[in-house]
C-alpha cells in the first residue's frame, strides 16, 4: 500500500485545487437534551448550549464560510406519542442563524399550528456547506 503525504497541493497554474464531488458533511452530532444534556458524538461540534426546553444551541469548532449551510435532524424518544420537529432559530422565531453556531428547537406537533417544546433522548443533527 502507498502512502501519499502533502502539505500544500497546487492546480497545475499554481494556484488553489479544485477538488470536486466534495459533499462531505461538514459538521455533525449525536447528542441528547433530556437531563443531562450531553453531546454523545460528534465532529466540528465545540459544544452544546442548554437553551431551555426543546432550545439548543451547538457552536462549531470551526465556522462556516456563511450562514447559508444546511441542516438535517432527526430526533427520537422512548415511549413518546408523537416525533419531534426541528427548526434552525429560537423558538421566538427571532434569532438569526450564525456561521458558527447551530440553534435548533424540538417540537411535538399538536396541531397544524401548535407545538410542544420538548427535550429528547436521542437526537441527531448534519450540516452541510463550506467553511471558512
Amino acid at each position: 500500500m502507498s502512502t501519499l503525504k502533502a502539505d500544500t497541493i497546487q492546480s497545475t497554474s499554481g494556484g488553489a485545487a479544485t477538488l470536486t464531488k466534495q459533499s462531505a458533511a461538514k459538521a455533525w452530532a449525536f447528542y441528547e437534551t433530556d437531563s443531562p444534556s450531553s453531546i454523545r458524538s460528534s465532529v466540528n461540534v465545540a459544544s452544546l448550549t442548554d437553551n431551555g426546553s426543546g432550545d439548543s444551541t451547538f457552536a462549531f469548532v470551526s465556522s462556516f464560510s456563511s450562514a447559508d449551510y444546511t441542516s438535517t435532524s432527526e430526533h427520537g424518544d422512548a415511549g413518546a406519542g408523537d416525533t419531534a420537529t426541528f427548526g434552525s432559530n429560537a423558538l421566538d422565531g427571532t434569532t438569526p442563524r450564525t456561521s458558527s453556531a447551530l440553534r435548533m428547537e424540538t417540537f411535538y406537533r399538536t396541531g397544524s399550528n401548535n407545538r410542544t417544546p420538548h427535550d429528547n433522548s436521542a437526537s441527531s443533527f448534519v450540516s452541510h456547506g463550506d467553511l471558512a
